[in-house]
């Protein structure tokens, strides 16, 4: 922090550390900078959109989708941000309607059995769409940003972040032919929990947990029109990042 600190003073950008998980004392804020991985920028969702600020973000995780710099380089980063020569990658959000609340996610809203071993049946309704039964431990329901995530590890497709959808992914599913379903971001889509076997399952967005639906009960997503964004030293090369990160297209290194 004392690194980081003499840097922006260095600088003459005055700072503020944010310590709450919420929207607080950032008055008069230009930019959010986190230092962390992709959970860290997750954290930073909610702040960013309530006072309408770029994250500027720092990676000292090990993957880092979302993590724009390598903490290393801190000081080209913030010459960058002082000369106004960043690019600002607009990320679109999910938004989730549950019960009487409203919440944006960047990432994901996951809806997962409430116990172990006990399959949990779902109904899921695209809007214009018939809808359809998953029996499984789950749902994921992702933005294309949150595409390399929980949804990638459940049998997920890649998308590209500029798209336009949104995409809804069983969790280990009884049926193996039930897969992804890819949804036009003017497409709602609600998912009823028909039967949690006497557990309610719990709801997460963007990894953190934020209720829990029992049998009867549903949310509804539909992308936003609201969206966050990261600022980058230049256009986001997305194939390139699933090279670097997964290996994409090519062998894992030992020890990955």
């Amino acid at each position: 922090m004392r690194r980081i600190e003499n840097e922006l003073r260095e600088r003459d950008i005055e700072m503020l550390i944010s310590v709450g998980k919420g929207p607080g004392e950032e008055q008069g804020a230009d930019v959010l900078m986190t230092f962390g991985g992709d959970g860290t920028v997750l954290k930073a969702v909610k702040i960013a959109l309530a006072k309408s600020i770029p994250v500027l973000s720092f990676r000292a995780g090990s993957v880092g989708f979302l993590t724009s710099f390598d903490l290393e380089h801190l000081s080209e980063a913030l010459d960058l941000l002082v000369s106004g020569k960043l690019v600002s990658d607009s990320r679109k959000l999910l938004t989730i309607k549950m019960r009487k609340q409203t919440i944006f996610a960047l990432n994901d809203c996951v809806i997962e059995r409430g116990a172990p071993s006990r399959t949990v049946s779902f109904l899921v309704d695209s809007e214009g769409f018939d809808s359809y039964h998953i029996a499984g431990d789950g749902v994921v329901l992702s933005t294309s940003t949150g595409s390399t995530a929980y949804s990638l590890a459940a049998g997920g497709p890649v998308i590209d972040p500029e798209a336009n959808v949104y995409c809804v992914t069983p969790i280990s599913p009884h049926n193996p032919f039930v897969g992804s379903l890819v949804v036009s971001a003017e497409r709602a889509t609600r998912v009823e929990v028909v039967s949690d076997k006497g557990f309610p399952t719990t709801v997460y967005i963007d990894g953190g947990e934020s209720g829990s639906l029992n049998s009867g009960e549903s949310l509804t997503v539909i992308l936003s029109g609201r969206h966050i964004s990261l600022l980058r030293e230049g256009p986001f090369d997305y194939v390139e990042v699933l090279r670097r990160k997964l290996a994409f297209g090519g062998r894992l290194r030992d020890g990955f």
